[in-house]
């Protein structure tokens, strides 16, 4: 299914409610795979890095926070020019 992924994402942030943190990091790790990378929200490197605090892996926070930002460069960019002007 096409919302395949935005289950799973979906699932991991209920894990992580029910503070399950060792399901919830497994499934940001599928979710953050470089395979599934041009179909997955900037959303889930945030839940990654929570996950990742809440576990204490304070290295794992900054390299995913790394990560976001080589990954996901463009579509941040495309937001902050969307937030300043508007189209």
């Amino acid at each position: 299914s096409d919302r395949w992924l935005l289950a799973v994402e979906e699932k991991a942030w209920a894990h992580v409610q029910l503070k399950q943190y060792d399901k919830a990091i497994a499934l940001a790790h599928t979710l953050t795979s470089p395979a599934f990378n041009p179909m997955t929200s900037t959303e889930v490197y945030l839940l990654r890095a929570l996950v990742e605090l809440k576990l204490c892996d304070y290295q794992a926070v900054f390299k995913t926070l790394k990560t976001f930002k080589t990954q996901k460069r463009s579509q941040v960019e495309s937001i902050q020019k969307l937030a300043k002007t508007g189209s």
